[in-house]
């Protein structure tokens, strides 16, 4: 059994690679986040928590993951879910020397706007435990960063709008990948998609499927079917916008962004100079000057 996990930020599509490779691979099970499942942890939260301050609660933690994934007896086990480089990266590539990886980016000015509206609007609904403590009793949200990683140093208490707190997490992330790869010598079982244009890419699709070597249905790349009938589905379902908080980046957001990449030191932006990044129309963003 080879699994298959998503190297991300949120809101960069993991939802919509779940149903897509759903609908083309062959003997897989596809999960997207197990947030509801006793047995399958979804490593959000304490997690997230533990992977800074108590590695061998999170090691407990990821046995009782895996003893799911075995259980699944299928060739594939994907797991479309933005936890991975936040909490159990480690704990799964020691578990599973051979696992694949996608590697989904997108705009981070778009991706940092998205993850800081979907915080908003849980808050206003007051969904339950949407925060965790760290353990000096700080909060955080439960699918984003603690905001102790070492990262957010370089930034003063309080200083850092939401907004500016995901363009931080998504420059983190990025790194995380990067340095993922690199440390495991994983580059060869990673594809990348720069999300959300390849999505409509058949040939960047069957790229995918080829360079990881998962097993495709019969026939053509097929688009995942849609939740709805509803003339809004493309926009509230496929792209899993969150209703009443559109993702609008305007003058005030690039100007946020432009402070946090200036302030950053340097060697959190060397990876954008590599492909992957440099060549997409956004990488001028990450140069500061």
């Amino acid at each position: 059994m080879t699994p298959v996990f998503c190297m991300s930020n949120g809101r960069s599509g993991t939802k919509y690679l779940k149903r897509l490779l759903q609908a083309n691979l062959d003997n897989a099970h596809c999960i997207h986040e197990p947030n509801l499942s006793l047995w399958n942890p979804s490593m959000f939260g304490p997690s997230i928590s533990d992977r800074l301050n108590d590695p061998a609660a999170l090691e407990k933690v990821f046995r009782r993951k895996r003893r799911w994934i075995e259980s699944c007896r299928r060739e594939f086990y994907v797991e479309t879910s933005h936890a991975f480089l936040k909490s159990f990266a480690w704990c799964a590539v020691a578990a599973y020397p051979h696992l694949k990886l996608i590697h989904l980016v997108r705009n981070p000015i778009a991706t940092a706007r998205s993850e800081a509206n979907r915080q908003l609007a849980t808050d206003m609904v007051r969904l339950p435990a949407r925060y965790v403590r760290n353990p000096d009793s700080s909060r955080f949200f439960r699918w984003a960063l603690t905001g102790k990683e070492e990262i957010f140093k370089h930034f003063p208490p309080g200083e850092l709008t939401l907004f500016q707190r995901y363009v931080v997490q998504w420059v983190e992330i990025e790194n995380r990948a990067m340095a993922f790869l690199d440390e495991h010598g994983k580059h060869e079982d990673c594809a990348t998609l720069h999300t959300p244009n390849d999505y409509y890419d058949a040939d960047r699709l069957g790229a995918l499927f080829e360079k990881l070597e998962l097993k495709r249905k019969p026939g053509p790349v097929r688009a995942p079917r849609s939740f709805s009938p509803l003339k809004i589905r493309k926009r509230f379902l496929d792209q899993n916008q969150t209703p009443g908080f559109p993702t609008v980046v305007g003058d005030g957001e690039r100007r946020e962004f432009d402070h946090v990449i200036r302030r950053l030191p340097a060697s959190y932006l060397e990876i954008f100079k590599r492909e992957r990044y440099a060549t997409m129309p956004w990488s001028g963003l990450l140069s500061p000057g």
